[in-house]
């Protein structure tokens, strides 16, 4: 099991693979939800751990946790301020919550959040992947930065 945190959230890998997270759903308290606990929902906190959900690209934020299907081949994650990013078992990265400056890391500057995991660009060819996965780390992919955490 691991445990990483972000500004008003936590986010808990499983030795399952499994991710769960609970705590603000907001950037600041009041300031409109952004997706920081990746369960698919609007809620604005949850005090019970929620499932993080597969990325699909069809998944809108519901009252309630509206996920699918669970992410379930987490090796590695990293929460900081309002988004999270985790590590898959296949090497690909998936990242949910605030998308201010690239911080998601799929390829397009969003006005809106990610309440949900997206796919996080990684070869920088596509024209909708115009950054590389390795210039992000500068920014704010914190998997790659020294406060990944791992699961054993």
């Amino acid at each position: 099991m691991a445990l990483t945190a972000g500004d008003h959230f936590n986010c808990a890998l499983l030795d399952s693979q499994e991710v769960y997270c609970w705590g603000s759903n907001e950037a600041e308290a009041g300031d409109g939800v952004v997706g920081a606990l990746g369960a698919g929902t609007s809620l604005s906190e949850s005090t019970l751990p929620l499932r993080v959900c597969e990325p699909n690209p069809s998944t809108t934020c519901e009252a309630v946790p509206s996920c699918s299907r669970a992410l379930e081949d987490a090796v590695a994650i990293s929460a900081k301020q309002s988004h999270a990013c985790a590590a898959r078992a296949d090497g690909s990265v998936v990242c949910w919550g605030e998308a201010l400056s690239w911080g998601i890391g799929a390829g397009s500057v969003r006005t809106t959040d990610y309440c949900a995991p997206v796919q996080v660009c990684t070869d920088g060819v596509d024209a909708n992947c115009p950054t590389p996965l390795a210039n992000l780390a500068v920014r704010r992919c914190d998997l790659l930065e020294v406060n990944v955490v791992e699961n054993p």
